[in-house]
């Protein structure tokens, strides 16, 4: 778990400082054209971009990885590395995602599923988890942001593979996922209305993978994710 907390923020210090080098190149540029013959154009500095991400109505989408981590009794499945996508929007330091997370690998020494009152064991794991998620402006200074998480979803894996499943019924372990967290957003303009978004988040998850496993091992617990997410925001309108 250690390495993967290590990974996480080794991935973001590199994702700043790639963003920040983009925005000084960018800067550049919009100086050598205010100092050219070309049509003049109202260029806003990047204290004003920032200023005004407040007021803008944006559409963001955009990649998601991290970790999965159970605790209590599920952590007999183990950590499991995540995937996924999302798409949404907002205004206003309030936004709505869709968002859709694979997880993955099979379990280190596996675990019991009843079928037809016979407890199979099985070491696959591949699962997902669609939910609503929305992020909740706390405060902003500058182009740095913490948001409240919260989130609702459908949570669950396969406990078999595609051929095992011709031999099985009933074969997956799903729950409601109730969810709240901290996040951290760094706003990045690449060029008026469009922004790059990298988000680390931290999120505890309520589940209840055990009333879906009845007669097998013992799933209760909960779940705690760190995930980091790329995207891009785009403007819907002009601003005023």
């Amino acid at each position: 778990m250690q390495l993967n907390i290590m990974c996480f923020f080794i991935i973001l210090v590199i994702s700043y400082t790639a963003l920040s080098a983009s925005e000084q190149s960018i800067s550049q540029v919009e100086e050598n054209d205010s100092a050219s013959n070309l049509p003049k154009y109202h260029i806003l500095s990047n204290a004003d971009r920032y200023t005004s991400l407040g007021k803008m109505s944006l559409i963001d989408l955009g990649i998601v990885g991290g970790a999965w981590i159970p605790n209590g009794p599920l952590r007999i499945v183990g950590s499991h590395p995540m995937f996924g996508f999302f798409i949404g929007g907002g205004k206003d330091g309030f936004f709505l995602d869709f968002s859709l997370i694979f997880k993955f690998l099979d379990t280190k020494d596996g675990y019991y599923v009843s079928i037809n009152d016979s407890l199979i064991m099985t070491k696959y794991f591949f699962g997902g988890y669609f939910a609503m998620d929305s992020k909740i402006k706390l405060f902003r200074i500058s182009n740095n942001e913490i948001d409240l998480l919260l989130g609702i979803g459908y949570d669950g894996w396969d406990t078999f593979n595609d051929a095992e499943k011709e031999n099985y019924d009933g074969n997956g372990i799903n729950t409601i996922n109730l969810n709240a967290g901290i996040g951290y957003r760094l706003y990045s303009f690449i060029f008026e209305g469009l922004v790059w978004i990298i988000s680390p988040e931290l999120r505890y998850n309520w589940t209840w993978y055990g009333k879906s496993n009845r007669g097998g091992t013992d799933l209760t617990g909960n779940v705690i994710t760190a995930n980091l997410s790329i995207g891009l925001g785009a403007r819907l309108k002009q601003q005023l």
